[in-house]
Order: C-alpha cells, then structure tokens, then sequence
C-alpha cells in the first residue's frame, strides 16, 4: 500500500501506474483508518472534558504528537485512496503539489517523535521539571520548522529535475536517520533507568516501559527497515522486484495505521487514572493531590 510513502518514488516514471493496494489491503485500511478516527475522537474528548487531563505537559505533548501520527497516515491512506479508485491521474508528476503533504506529515511525526522521547529521557533520566517547560514554543517549533524543511525540499525537488534520488538519499542520511538514531537512544536510555530504579512496583512504570518499547520497535525501526527497503526498490528498479517488497510496504503501512490507534487507546486507558474519569474503573487514590501529572 505504501508505494506513494515515498516522495523519490513518484517521479520514476509516468508510464509505470504501480499500485500495491488489493482489496484485501484496501479494506484493511479502511478498517484501520476509521479505528484511528474514533480513537482520535476519545482522545480529542479526554483532552476536553477533563481539566485535570490536559493540563498535564506530557499530556499536552501526546495529544500533538499522536495528531501528527494520525495525520501521517491519514495523508498516506487519502492518497493511495485516490490511487486505488484512479482518481487522480497526474500524481507521479514532479510538480504535482501531492508531494507537499507527504513531506510535510513525515518530517512532522519525526520531530514530534523526537520531542516526546526528549521529554520521556528528561523527566525520566536527567530528572527534569519539564513541566515549567513552554509548550507554546515547543509545539511552534515542532510543526513550523518541518513546515520550512518541506517548502525547501518541494523547491529543490522542482529546481532539480533528475536528481530526486540524490536529494531523498541526502534527506535520509541528514536529517530523517539521524533523528531516528537519537530516538532510539533516547528511549533506551530511559527504558535503562526506568529498569534500574524501580525498586517500587507501581502502575506507570511498567507501562512506560511499554510504550517506550513500542515506539522504538513499531516506529524508529519499522521506519528505518521501510527506507531502506524504499531505497533497494529505487536502486534496482520496479521490475527487478520480487512480490516480497511490495508486500513488505503493504504490510508497515497497514500496521503502522493500526498503530496509530493502539497507542492511542493504550495512552488513554492504560493508566487507572483515566479510567477513571470516564466511570471504567472505581479505582480511587487516597487523594486528588496528583494533578494527573503522571496520566499516559
């Protein structure tokens, strides 16, 4: 299903209208699109009604970070829906503004990706109040500067006929890998100390323990293996291919959809406390004293 979760791959050629979307894979992601926007909803409804929930920093932080993992691959699924139903027949133009979103919403979820590990090893690892940190600013930055790397990217792409490739190896290389690395470090670094401290059994650590795992493996290493396979379909060329590639593309970006909405639910309703403001759960702490500082 991915074969357009690539900026590089569109302009190989017009003439080769490749599609990876079968039936099969078409309903599952429909499926999997509309799970995400009822999870989406219900964190959207958390953050609203709840006071106590959305004036948590961390909080505040997932909620922009889980929204650009949905937009990620709500873009994805919108354009291998058009693909699929053939409704758009200049898509693999260099020019066509398609490619805008595509950047846009990827370089988007790696900063936001970033952001929330930095946060997770900060109040985790170096101990910081992160809280007195200036969310404004923060979600600024983290929508605007992928913003600008994408409007540069789209130029040059425009400016450059020819030499796409080399501009999304340079991306790869520069920007998105190295981003992922210092991910995945942070993360570990974390799930390390979190491992080593916890002497205490209580409810938050081990969950995230949990999501720290599942970010690193189902997003920094899935993204990663999808590039370089990305890569290896540019480099050898369509026909060289054997079924397994495609397949292998159909088979991330279907589960990277319903990743989307476990993590969501997980965040939501992994942790007592939330539960608990939607009547799931009688559990009650000795005292409202926490701020919800700790929800998921």
């Amino acid at each position: 299903m991915s074969s357009i979760d690539n900026w590089s791959i569109m302009f190989l050629s017009e003439s080769k209208n490749i599609t990876f979307l079968s039936k099969t894979s078409f309903i599952l992601s429909t499926l999997g699109m509309a799970f995400s926007i009822l999870s989406m909803m219900m964190l959207i409804l958390t953050t609203i009604l709840f006071s106590e929930w959305r004036h948590s920093y961390k909080n505040q932080l997932l909620l922009q970070f889980m929204l650009a993992r949905f937009i990620f691959s709500f873009v994805r699924y919108f354009y291998d829906l058009i693909k699929y139903l053939k409704i758009c027949t200049e898509y693999f133009n260099p020019i066509y503004l398609g490619q805008f979103p595509l950047a846009y919403t990827e370089m988007a979820l790696v900063t936001w990706m970033f952001v929330f590990s930095k946060q997770m090893h900060d109040s985790l690892v170096r101990v910081f109040n992160t809280e007195s940190t200036d969310l404004l600013k923060v979600s600024l930055a983290a929508w605007l500067i992928p913003g600008a790397l994408s409007i540069i990217t789209f130029l040059i792409f425009n400016m450059q006929i020819g030499k796409e490739i080399q501009i999304y190896v340079i991306y790869l290389f520069l920007i998105k890998w190295p981003t992922l690395c210092v991910n995945g470090i942070l993360l570990i670094s974390s799930l390390r100390s979190v491992i080593n401290t916890n002497t205490s059994k209580t409810e938050n650590n081990p969950r995230i323990i949990l999501v720290m795992i599942i970010l690193l493996f189902t997003f920094s290493i899935q993204q990663a293996a999808t590039d370089f396979h990305k890569l290896a379909f540019i480099i050898f060329h369509f026909e060289d291919f054997t079924p397994g590639v495609p397949l292998f593309f159909v088979f991330t970006n279907i589960f990277s959809i319903y990743h989307c909405t476990i993590s969501i639910l997980f965040w939501l309703f992994g942790n007592k406390r939330t539960r608990v403001l939607w009547g799931f759960s009688n559990y009650r702490k000795q005292s409202e004293q926490s701020s919800c500082s700790t929800i998921s």
